[in-house]
């Protein structure tokens, strides 16, 4: 039996993947009724899934392990250690904690996962992607409601050793609110990165003396997906580092939306009501699907050479 959009009423097999019990026919659309329909959404996700403290925690993993004794013991060790590095916080002082706790076991990688609610600090958060995998808010959307306000710096170091170091790294920053610059430094040390659902921004007042609101620097293959960037002297600065943006919107920049001394790829991107121009792309850009650019004197530039204006 078809489902409708809870929306405009018209047939759809779309529907929320949290609660799984109300539909839509489009992203715009569940967008639209996020505001009306979060409050629900968290109370049945929360019945459904809800928190299990460590002891809990504990039990299951050794349930789990008792039903897969046919396996070596490497594979139970991975398995026990995928549901046992997972630590929730729902605090600045819990999510301190944990920072601290992953950084002194170098041996594992984890998933942070921050509840709802602002987490406020006058100095930066530093997330190590060499031992977190995952560091995730809360939000189906940009304006998700796990707001950090402080800058957020994500970053990598060249000294951990290269076995640890395998080709299947990844490091995922999903879900969040970031009320100062955003800055992802990780040294090519992270090999694919996803940027998902993040709104960053920087109060811009028009000065090009400002922060970016976001700045992605010596990063390999960097997915940014579904996010919004708004404010800072440019949007976002891209310095060595192979970045494809999708599905997201650059606004309010006092100078560039885009600022990128590397090439890099847009599709379907919306930059608008910047106070320069859209994007500076001294070194190509590939463009894919429907991109709503705001002009500038860059547009035709072919990369590879030039000097900066």
């Amino acid at each position: 039996m078809p489902k409708t959009c809870s929306v405009c009423g018209s047939d759809t097999k779309l529907r929320c993947g949290a609660c799984k019990q109300v539909f839509y026919c489009s992203r715009k659309h569940q967008v639209q009724d996020w505001k009306f329909h979060k409050t629900r959404c968290v109370a049945i996700a929360k019945k459904k899934n809800p928190p299990v403290d460590e002891k809990e925690m504990k039990i299951r993993v050794n349930q789990v392990l008792a039903t897969i004794t046919k396996f070596d013991e490497g594979v139970r060790k991975m398995i026990c250690d995928y549901y046992s590095n997972i630590i929730e916080v729902k605090s600045m002082d819990e999510l301190c904690a944990a920072l601290k706790r992953v950084s002194s076991l170098k041996d594992r990688r984890f998933t942070i996962s921050v509840a709802e609610g602002p987490y406020v600090s006058s100095t930066a958060l530093e997330i190590p992607a060499d031992y977190i995998r995952k560091f995730e808010g809360v939000g189906m959307d940009r304006q998700g409601s796990t707001i950090l306000d402080m800058p957020v710096k994500v970053v990598a170091s060249t000294q951990v050793p290269r076995d640890k170091r395998a080709s299947s790294f990844e490091f995922e920053l999903i879900g969040l609110r970031v009320l100062k610059q955003l800055r992802i430094e990780t040294k090519d040390c992270i090999p694919r990165m996803k940027i998902e659902r993040v709104h960053s921004t920087t109060p811009s007042s028009g000065s090009h003396s400002e922060d970016d609101a976001m700045v992605i620097e010596s990063a390999r293959k960097v997915l940014m997906n579904d996010c919004e960037v708004h404010g800072g002297a440019d949007g976002l600065e891209i310095i060595d580092a192979d970045v494809h943006i999708k599905s997201s919107e650059i606004r309010f920049a006092a100078s560039r939306g885009i600022f990128a001394s590397s090439h890099f790829t847009v599709e379907d991107v919306e930059i608008s009501n910047c106070g320069g121009y859209g994007m500076k792309t001294r070194m190509g850009v590939t463009r894919i699907g429907d991109n709503d650019i705001q002009p500038g004197p860059w547009d035709n530039h072919p990369g590879y050479g030039g000097l900066f204006m």
